[in-house]
């Protein structure tokens, strides 16, 4: 008779808890913790270059001090399309994924207490929103394997580990398959396995589908205190709150090729929910000896 077989993998993960987690590698780590160009089109236009530029309201989240280049009162509002595209190719065969989606960037508002006059000093406050990092993407590729299974993995990895020890050293993987009897104990050389339909001794190739979906934000909430000295020395300092989540779901279908065989098909998932949040503090100096130049530095403090 034959069996149809789902694995399910549910991680539960705080990023910026101390403990380690299993199911974070290191694509869970750039993908976490990088952003994309948040902020204005002109901005993201310039690739965020703006050390020493300011006069922007995403200047705050590069360079704090570049917000004393404001003379009076700004409402900044950035809305957007977001165009994602998947292409792949396995085994020579090709599939491709797109999607479209609105994106809302960037908001602030500057309090200036600036004018034309050229004053000695002035002070502007800024609020603001932006958008750190947008997670979504999907991908889902369907082709026919003719010599690998993802059973066979799941018997390499099981490979010299008793039984009894699967569950600590493959929870997510081979231990998931022993339990639902993909893998089988081989009883002539232990701790080794087979794979339970006999797959090595006459592998007929099998179909895979595999379902990638990826969802979630990252953002920050800021406020920033800019001061202008003369007009010739800005300094200035930003406070960030970061929140957000990443929610990924994978789907690998299997199915073989053969109606003799004991297995039909199976299905492995896995399920990650992460929650984002944390604080960072940015400050800022910026210089402008005459007129067509400006020096600028910048420290971000990481996040806690």
């Amino acid at each position: 008779m034959k069996k149809f077989v789902i694995l399910t993998v549910v991680i539960l993960g705080l990023i910026f808890q101390d403990q380690a987690l299993l199911a974070q590698n290191q694509h869970d780590v750039v993908q976490l913790l990088s952003t994309d160009l948040p902020g204005t089109a002109r901005s993201a236009s310039m690739a965020g270059a703006f050390g020493a530029l300011g006069g922007d309201i995403s200047a705050p989240m590069i360079n704090p001090a570049g917000a004393g280049i404001y003379h009076s009162n700004i409402i900044s509002l950035t809305p957007g399309m977001s165009f994602l595209n998947s292409d792949g190719n396995v085994l020579d065969q090709k599939f491709s994924s797109k999607d479209t989606r609105f994106v809302f960037s960037n908001l602030g508002i500057v309090f200036s207490g600036g004018d034309n006059s050229g004053g000695p000093a002035f002070f502007n406050f800024t609020v603001g929103y932006a958008q750190l990092k947008d997670f979504a993407f999907n991908s889902s590729s369907s082709y026919f394997n003719p010599g690998s299974s993802m059973l066979f993995e799941f018997t390499a990895f099981a490979e010299g580990v008793p039984v009894e020890e699967l569950a600590a050293q493959t929870p997510f993987s081979s231990s998931l398959a022993w339990e639902t009897y993909l893998i089988d104990e081989d009883t002539t050389e232990t701790p080794s396995y087979l794979t339970q339909p006999r797959y090595e001794e006459y592998f007929p190739g099998v179909n895979q589908t595999y379902q990638v979906t990826e969802k979630g934000w990252l953002n920050e909430i800021y406020m920033n205190a800019a001061v202008s000295l003369w007009e010739k020395l800005y300094v200035g300092l930003t406070l960030g709150f970061d929140f957000g989540n990443f929610e990924k779901n994978t789907n690998f279908t299997e199915t073989t090729t053969l109606d003799t065989l004991l297995l039909d098909n199976f299905i492995y998932t896995y399920e990650q929910s992460t929650e984002i949040s944390g604080i960072n503090l940015k400050a800022g100096l910026l210089y402008k000896p005459v007129d067509w130049l400006r020096l600028g530095f910048a420290y971000h403090i990481p996040y806690k």
